[in-house]
């Protein structure tokens, strides 16, 4: 998959894989928006190494330079830069140790300033109930004295991903953009269940959209029960195709 608009800061060939899900999503332009707004919120479900994370962490964070940088430039320093506060939560079954996840994350150098503030904040990480909440600060008030960004918050929730999926109802936000990054159906069915599915219908905000890897009928026709309208989209290396898929219900949400 070339890289697209919606990644060009920090797209490189090695990553554009793991861009996929912020491309797919439009989370890049989704981000844009008053920072006084409900943050924006992406569930990925089969956190791994952390690469999405990641990923996402420099759009977000690459969105928010730039608005800073226009305002200093402008003198509006004292202003806030139009960007959405983010929520990532994140489902696994197991997360790897830290040791594990900074072993993978050296293969990508231009990823190394988010591995670390990521790394740090998961060495210290204080659990309980198999979840804990990480409050990532991505500009020190040293540098951003004037510009009090919110840090990004990141949920890490384990367990069996239909036990997360009912976890998600109780105290977190309706999630704007999924990233299904699990194993195809024929090596992980629960992942592609009519539980899970109806867990992506009932946490999601009205504008929710989806994006996997999986275009296995069986994915499509889940997403088509669950109210969302689905297509395919060109894919990366052996993939010919990857799967797109927007929530076409509207309803009312708390925050």
């Amino acid at each position: 998959m070339a890289c697209s608009k919606a990644a060009t800061y920090f797209c490189t060939a090695t990553i554009c894989r793991n861009a996929f899900f912020t491309t797919v999503n439009n989370t890049d332009g989704k981000l844009a928006g008053s920072f006084s707004e409900r943050p924006f919120a992406i569930c990925e479900i089969g956190f791994g190494t952390g690469l999405n994370f990641l990923v996402t962490l420099l759009a977000w964070s690459g969105a928010a330079r730039k608005q800073i940088e226009k305002l200093q430039a402008n003198q509006h320093a004292g202003q806030l830069p139009q960007i959405r506060p983010l929520t990532y939560i994140a489902c696994d079954q197991l997360f790897l140790p830290v040791k594990e996840m900074k072993t993978v994350h050296a293969n990508w150098p231009e990823l190394a300033a988010v591995s670390s503030i990521l790394l740090a904040a998961m060495d210290q990480a204080e659990w309980t109930d198999n979840a804990c909440t990480l409050k990532l600060d991505l500009f020190p008030a040293d540098n951003y004295a004037r510009l009090p960004l919110a840090p990004v918050t990141l949920h890490l929730i384990g367990g069996e991903i239909t036990e997360t999926i009912r976890r998600l109802e109780n105290g977190y936000l309706k999630i704007n953009a999924w990233f299904l990054d699990g194993f195809a159906p024929d090596r992980n069915p629960a992942m592609w269940s009519e539980a899970v599915f109806d867990g992506l219908k009932n946490d999601s905000a009205p504008d929710a959209t989806a994006a996997t890897y999986s275009c296995a009928a069986h994915v499509r026709e889940q997403f088509t029960r669950a109210g969302f309208a689905w297509e395919k989209t060109p894919g990366f290396g052996k993939k010919r195709f990857m799967l797109q898929a927007s929530l076409l219900m509207q309803k009312n949400y708390n925050t």
